[in-house]
């Protein structure tokens, strides 16, 4: 039951770690310093890839089980779902502005600092969301048989940054990650 819930918590302190390292870039470009546009573009690209791919639609399961014992719990959830499409679309907005940057087109700098901190601080509304409200009445509300119907229903597959072995496109990231972070706040099998 809770391995599922300690995964997606343990997921979202590692988006924190992501967050902190966005928001020090976007905080350049609001300054006029040079941001490190490959390690924004390497940020949304994971998060477009992984959390957007297998993470959203595990908390999904969770949380249709979950309006479906407690239908108070439908508005919150309505809103989370609508999120996660919002988020699908900020990052990907935010990828590819920051992607031509790299590639020398010409992006308006204050189109990336929005996109950035909209993808920031919608996330950080919705983790706070997800952890302060719907984890703990999951937890609380559903039974051992939901739990493994949700079990059976999720895709296995190993994160790419922060898993077993660091996938080579975001090694650079990790690297990133590893210089500017207290390592004790991740949660992988790096540490």
């Amino acid at each position: 039951m809770a391995t599922l819930l300690e995964t997606l918590h343990d997921d979202h302190k590692n988006y924190a770690v992501l967050l902190d390292l966005l928001s020090t870039e976007a905080d350049k470009l609001e300054k006029g310093d040079e941001p490190d546009f490959v390690r924004m573009y390497d940020i949304a690209n994971y998060m477009v890839s992984y959390p957007d791919t297998f993470h959203h639609p595990h908390e999904e399961l969770i949380f249709d089980v979950l309006r479906a014992l407690d239908p108070d719990c439908s508005a919150q959830v309505l809103e989370l779902n609508n999120e996660h499409k919002q988020l699908a679309d900020t990052g990907l907005a935010l990828r590819d502005a920051v992607n031509g940057a790299i590639n020398d087109a010409i992006i308006p700098m204050d189109m990336i600092l929005d996109n950035a901190r909209a993808y920031i601080n919608l996330l950080w509304k919705h983790m706070n969301m997800e952890e302060g409200s719907i984890f703990p009445k999951a937890k609380s509300t559903l039974e051992d048989t939901e739990w493994q119907m949700i079990n059976d229903n999720i895709s296995q597959v190993e994160d790419p940054l922060f898993g077993d072995v660091v996938q080579t496109q975001y090694a650079k990231l990790y690297e990133g990650i590893i210089q500017n972070t207290d390592t004790s706040l991740l949660f992988n099998n790096h540490r």
